[in-house]
């Protein structure tokens, strides 16, 4: 409704414009002279600017979105493409099923991520680990992190409290460097639709947040999909449609059959919308 509003203000400001202007043609033309075809090569040029004003006001163009070379990047790379801020998307805690921590109950692993013992969760090997070698590829030139969390009525299916416990040991990967986290960048676990919108809002806060407070541009920072539901993904995705921000996604490399090869990497996503004509 906000931009059908916009439209026709501008479309009766061009009506406008060119009503004045036809009334001071038609005063002018009883004083003759050069003057005249003047203004009438000036009224030609402003109806064919007004003509392409209101053919994209009544008829908007449709978009596109094209894709730059999405960018691998291997640990030998890591320094170069490294970004000074970095948000991450985070599910509740997970562990392998042959990790030593798949044993213990959801009260223990609450209350080992409550006195900040990493080492007991084996966080690398979780469902966490793709958010480790987020941060890691970044690490040497991290100043910034933000970790959005999900959270529920009950202490189950949530990421909130294990928040804490992964920035500690992210904190041990750069060695310096601010992790943000809590009530600002929480997702309430609600449906999808409410979950897309909600973080689809938070990122585009922690954009401005940046920009504000730290004086980081778009371009600085890049944004993690990876480690949540797919709607929490999509409202990311959705806030960066913009050229000057960078998505990443740490993913793998297949052979034939599909299965998969080596260590997990991450891979840059840039690209551009554009406009397109039916």
């Amino acid at each position: 409704m906000k931009n059908l509003s916009v439209r026709k203000i501008i479309l009766t400001l061009v009506l406008a414009v060119l009503n004045v202007v036809s009334n001071l043609i038609a005063n002018l033309t009883v004083e003759g002279g050069w003057r005249i075809i003047w203004l009438v090569l000036g009224i030609g040029a402003l109806a064919a600017i007004a003509y392409i004003l209101i053919r994209n006001i009544l008829n908007p163009p449709h978009v596109s979105v094209q894709f730059d070379q999405a960018v691998p990047i291997r640990q030998e790379e890591y320094q170069r493409h490294a970004r000074k801020g970095l948000i991450l998307l985070l599910s509740d805690f997970k562990p392998n099923p042959g990790s030593p921590a798949h044993h213990l109950s959801e009260k223990e692993r609450l209350e080992l991520a409550e006195k900040g013992d990493y080492d007991s969760l084996h966080l690398t090997d979780s469902n966490f680990n793709p958010a480790i070698i987020a941060v890691t590829a970044h690490a040497s030139n991290l100043s910034h992190c933000w970790i959005i969390t999900t959270s529920n009525t009950s202490e189950r299916n949530q990421s909130r409290p294990y928040a804490q416990v992964l920035a500690a040991y992210l904190q041990t990967i750069c060695g310096a460097g601010n992790f943000h986290h809590g009530d600002g960048y929480v997702i309430p676990a609600q449906d999808d639709d409410a979950m897309a919108k909600k973080t689809y809002t938070v990122v585009n806060e922690i954009y401005r947040e940046a920009r504000g407070k730290f004086q980081l541009r778009d371009e600085d920072i890049v944004s993690d999909f990876t480690g949540t539901s797919k709607s929490m993904s999509m409202g990311m995705i959705l806030a960066c449609l913009d050229r000057r921000r960078t998505l990443q996604y740490v993913g793998s490399h297949y052979d034939s059959a599909g299965n998969r090869q080596g260590d997990s990497f991450p891979i840059l996503f840039t690209f551009a919308v554009k406009d397109i004509e039916e």
